[in-house]
């Protein structure tokens, strides 16, 4: 579930915005990262120090594919 300013709207490929970069390739100039690499999870989170933004992805995979399971985008 996305929630915004508008309200609570389901995820779907329309309003999903896709990171075009590998997760190890982002610039960490602005941003920490750290990410977590399991068997069948992968685990990305992000934040910019002392700015109330962090953000948080969890994927599993299943049946040989990965799958985004869990989203959390913090704006203070």
């Amino acid at each position: 579930m996305i929630i915004d300013g508008y309200g609570e709207h389901p995820w779907n490929e329309e309003n999903w915005t896709q990171l075009t970069i590998p997760v190890f390739e982002a610039d960490t100039a602005n941003f920490e990262i750290e990410f977590e690499r399991e068997k069948k999870t992968f685990t990305q989170k992000s934040w910019i120090k002392n700015s109330g933004f962090a953000s948080e992805y969890r994927f599993e995979l299943r049946k040989r594919k990965w799958y985004l399971v869990y989203a959390l985008e913090q704006n203070l």
